[in-house]
């Protein structure tokens, strides 16, 4: 079973009648042909990463949050997922911009040390420790 919220990842093979389940891809390795999965391949080229359960061997899976993969059949369900809730439909997107800035500014001060102290940022690249330091660098302003 896959947790909700996707902390802990899960592998399973998709072939043979012995299924073989890991928290680590190069743990299935002996368990599964070479063979790449094309779409993911082109996913990947495409984004950068491989979306879904897919990855990029063709006989590998990924058990996704909030799933189940139930035995014998090798079937899986889905036993929860993340309820989105919209408010304040009638408002324009300009105003949701400015909502969740004032959130995203909000979450940041809240930990961040006081403004008299120094402040280290480990930058992977990524868009969330680019973004928060650009937002902790403007409140500083």
């Amino acid at each position: 079973m896959g947790d909700r919220i996707g902390v802990r990842t899960l592998y399973y093979t998709t072939t043979s009648s012995v299924r073989w389940i890991a928290p680590q891809l190069r743990t299935l390795s002996p368990h599964h042909s070479s063979d790449l999965d094309l779409v993911a391949l082109q996913d990947y080229l495409c984004c950068a990463f491989v979306a879904g359960e897919r990855t990029l061997w063709e006989q590998l899976r990924e058990l996704r949050p909030g799933t189940v993969l139930e035995f014998p059949d090798h079937k899986v369900e889905v036993y929860w997922q993340l309820q989105e809730q919209i408010i304040a439909i009638d408002q324009p997107l300009a105003w949701h911009g400015d909502r969740l800035r004032e959130l995203l500014d909000q979450v940041v001060q809240e930990y961040l040390p006081p403004a008299n102290e120094p402040v280290g940022v480990f930058l992977s690249g990524g868009l969330d420790s680019s973004g928060i330091t650009a937002l902790q660098q403007f409140s500083c302003i």
